[in-house]
């Protein structure tokens, strides 16, 4: 794998405590929401997760967020799951993902 590695790019600079602070509270909550609220409520009650009407309000405010971003978003990112291998069949045939 280091073989196929031909130049680093530099790190980018520290990104301060509060500010990183600031951005990791509202991703940690949609990531979760985005995950649990993909979970049949049934399911999410067998496995004691607590699911709550605000919860419901933020992921179908999440969901309409994600929807509306998919006209602007690029083609290579609206291709996923199977479609996506099928898509990139030759190149990850040549190894390490392409």
């Amino acid at each position: 794998m280091l073989d196929a590695v031909h130049e680093v790019a530099t790190a980018p600079a520290p990104m301060p405590d509060r500010l990183w602070q600031a951005i990791r509270l509202p991703a940690r909550r949609a990531v979760w929401l985005g995950g649990t609220g993909l979970i049949e409520p049934e399911i999410r009650r067998r496995l004691e997760i607590r699911w709550t009407r605000l919860d419901d309000a933020e992921f179908a405010l999440l969901s309409a967020l994600c929807r509306s971003l998919t006209p602007v978003m690029p083609a290579s990112l609206k291709v996923t799951g199977l479609e996506h291998l099928r898509v990139r069949r030759r190149a990850i045939a040549r190894g390490l993902l392409g």
